[in-house]
């Protein structure tokens, strides 16, 4: 059965805290581990999340927490590109059935390490820890 919005949202702060938890002061830097900071649309950048489970391009809208823009299941990603653009470039998954997230990017080297990831999931090998 699929999760409503509302699950997802709780099951994303489970892990934020979780994560707080275990990491203290050095969550954010954990987290920066495996994803790749777009260009902001607002003060608030968006993310790509990709986790064993699921594939998530979200937003922080402040004090109405993280809104998730695009997603996707894991087993449904079958590769990643960064395509390179004048200033900035943008992160595209693919799915099973054509393009999934994708976002704007204007640090490449995070964005390509994301794609590998990806890229790395999609040939079967297992999600890091």
């Amino acid at each position: 059965m699929a999760q409503s919005t509302f699950e997802r949202l709780r099951e994303a702060a489970a892990l934020q805290r979780s994560l707080r938890e275990t990491h203290g002061d050095e969550a954010e830097e954990v987290l920066a581990e495996h994803i790749a900071v777009g260009a902001p649309r607002t003060d608030r950048f968006p993310l790509p999340l990709v986790t064993d489970r699921r594939v998530l391009h979200a937003i922080d809208r402040n004090l109405r927490g993280w809104t998730i823009l695009e997603q996707a299941p894991a087993a449904e990603i079958t590769g990643a590109e960064v395509k390179k653009g004048l200033i900035s470039g943008r992160l595209q998954a693919y799915v099973r059935h054509g393009e999934g997230p994708s976002l704007r990017v204007n640090r490449l080297q995070r964005a390509e390490e994301v794609a590998a990831l990806l890229r790395h999931l999609a040939a079967g090998g297992a999600p890091p820890r």
